[in-house]
C-alpha cells in the first residue's frame, strides 16, 4: 500500500480571495484565476509491475476536519460520486452549480454506473464552466 499526503490543509495551501481564507477559488464567476501549489510524487520499484495492477488500488481522501474518508467508489444518496478522476479536457463548473447542469450527460453516467455517456466531461455548458482550459491549472 502507497500513502502519500500530497497538502495537509488545502485551505491554507491556497492564498486568502476575499475577505477570509477558505473563500471559494478559482470557481467562482468572473474572479481572477489563482493559481495554487502543485504536488508531484514518483515511486520507484524493486520490481517492475504492470499498470493494470495498480488500477484496482483503491484511491481515498481523508477530510481532516470532519474525519471522513472518501472514496471513489462511495455514492450520495441520489448516486452521485463523491469523487471523481477526471482527465484534462475537464472545465471546472462555476460555484454552486450542480455537477449534473454543468454536465449534462453526467446523470447518464451515474444512472448507468458508468456503462453509458462515459464522454460526459466533453458535453459541458459552456454558461456553467469556467472557461479556463487546462493549461491553467495542469502545469
Amino acid at each position: 500500500m502507497l500513502r502519500w499526503h500530497a497538502f495537509i490543509d488545502t485551505v491554507a495551501a491556497f492564498p486568502a480571495v476575499g475577505s477570509s481564507a477558505g473563500n471559494p477559488v478559482n470557481t467562482v464567476l468572473d474572479s481572477p484565476f489563482v493559481q495554487g501549489p502543485k504536488a508531484t510524487f514518483s515511486v520507484n520499484l524493486a520490481q517492475p509491475a504492470a499498470f493494470s495492477a495498480l488500477a484496482g488500488e483503491d484511491t481515498w481522501l481523508n477530510v481532516r476536519t470532519t474525519g471522513q474518508t472518501i472514496h471513489l467508489a462511495d455514492r450520495n444518496a441520489d448516486g452521485y460520486p463523491f469523487a471523481l478522476k477526471l482527465t484534462s479536457e475537464w472545465a471546472i463548473p462555476i460555484e454552486r452549480v450542480d455537477m449534473g447542469l454543468a454536465y449534462p450527460k453526467l446523470i447518464d453516467y451515474v444512472r448507468s454506473s458508468g456503462n453509458s455517456s462515459v464522454d460526459w466531461y466533453l458535453q459541458k455548458d459552456a454558461s456553467r464552466v469556467r472557461a479556463w482550459g487546462s493549461t491553467a491549472w495542469a502545469w
